[in-house]
């Protein structure tokens, strides 16, 4: 979870929780596996953040 957080550019345990909250809503490309834990491609979490949707009403993460 830090690796994606620090990719995001959200530091520190508060940037987790945010991580947490995005993939437990639903709002982007941040998966869970059994004995993985959470983990996301980058190519995805680019997008994502491309995305005109990311930024708008709810979806701000």
């Amino acid at each position: 979870m830090r690796a994606i957080a620090d990719f995001l550019g959200w530091a520190g345990k508060a940037g987790e929780r945010r991580v947490y909250h995005v993939r437990e809503r639903g709002l982007g490309p941040i998966r869970k596996r059994e004995g993985i834990g959470y983990y996301a491609f980058r190519s995805e979490l680019t997008e994502w953040l491309k995305s005109e949707d990311t930024l708008g009403g709810d979806r701000a993460a």
